[in-house]
């Protein structure tokens, strides 16, 4: 019994043939690209954890101003209340006297 599928098995395996060629020549730019995926890929995740840290610094830091500025806020209210005070002391106790700067209250 003879097999009349001989010529298209021969042109498959040499097709397959063909494919293993190309491929075995493709395989160092692929293993090259596959290299330099895995560094870019190193590089991002770096990258990522740097952008996490500048973001927790990010937040720390605006914390921080904030509560410089509150504090800040509340101490030159206070030295305002403290000035306003001293100006009426030193109005009442010398009427001729016109202190000068800012007032306001």
């Amino acid at each position: 019994m003879t097999c009349d599928c001989a010529p298209e098995v021969v042109k498959l395996v040499s097709r397959v043939d063909a494919l293993e060629r190309q491929l075995a020549q493709a395989k160092p730019a692929i293993d090259e690209h596959e290299d330099r995926l895995d560094d870019h890929e190193r590089q991002l995740t770096a990258i990522l954890e740097d952008v996490r840290e500048v973001k927790r610094t990010t937040a720390t830091l605006a914390h921080d101003v904030n509560r410089l500025a509150n504090a800040s806020t509340a101490q030159g209210l206070v030295l305002e209340k403290v000035l306003q005070n001293t100006r009426r002391i030193i109005e009442a106790i010398y009427p001729s006297v016109a202190v000068e700067g800012e007032s306001h209250g």
